[in-house]
């Protein structure tokens, strides 16, 4: 019976030495296990970083050319409205230039002209006077002055070296109206 014993002994001894190699392999392997998912993770993790630097990086271009278009678009939309007002100052220069030649060319025969219809309004608006009258006696109305430019002296001046400089352009306000010129 000892020898049975003993044999139940060796026996019981071999199953746990067994068990604890089994529990010990199970633990190695599930370490190698755990080992791997981290590697895989942080493989996983380090191509995700790639992809949102790429991403990014693509955005960033793509943000840039759209600023550039913009910018482009900008720049022709500026060049066109700058030659607009250029050949608006040509035109104006053109037209103050002519009318300088002009006036230089006849100033004696505009002087006699402006007489000669200054003394003809005269008659034509007596005339008209009498008959309109029809015969009543009335007193006649006092001519009122017309209006030349403004009372100050300082705007016709300015008036004058903006025509010269030829800034005016088809939609540039009228000063103290609220309105441009295309809505008159």
């Amino acid at each position: 019976m000892v020898t049975f014993v003993q044999k139940q002994m060796q026996k019981e001894e071999e199953e746990k030495r067994e068990k604890t190699k089994r529990e010990e392999k199970k633990e190695e392997e599930e370490e190698e296990k755990a080992a791997r998912e981290e590697l895989n993770r942080l493989e996983i993790q380090k191509e995700k970083q790639k992809e949102d630097k790429e991403v990014k990086r693509d955005w960033r271009v793509e943000t840039m050319l759209s600023l550039a278009k913009n910018k482009e678009m900008l720049k022709e939309g500026f060049e066109k409205m700058l030659e607009a007002r250029l050949r608006g100052a040509v035109v104006t220069g053109r037209m103050v230039e002519a009318k300088a030649k002009v006036n230089i060319q006849s100033p004696v025969e505009s002087e006699e002209e402006e007489e000669e219809e200054v003394n003809e309004d005269r008659l034509e608006k007596r005339k008209r006077h009498q008959g309109q009258t029809s015969g009543l006696h009335t007193s006649p109305q006092a001519k009122s002055p017309a209006k030349v430019g403004s009372s100050n002296p300082q705007e016709d001046e300015e008036l004058a070296r903006v025509i010269e400089i030829g800034l005016t352009t088809e939609k540039q306000p009228f000063k103290g109206r609220g309105r441009t010129q295309n809505d008159m």
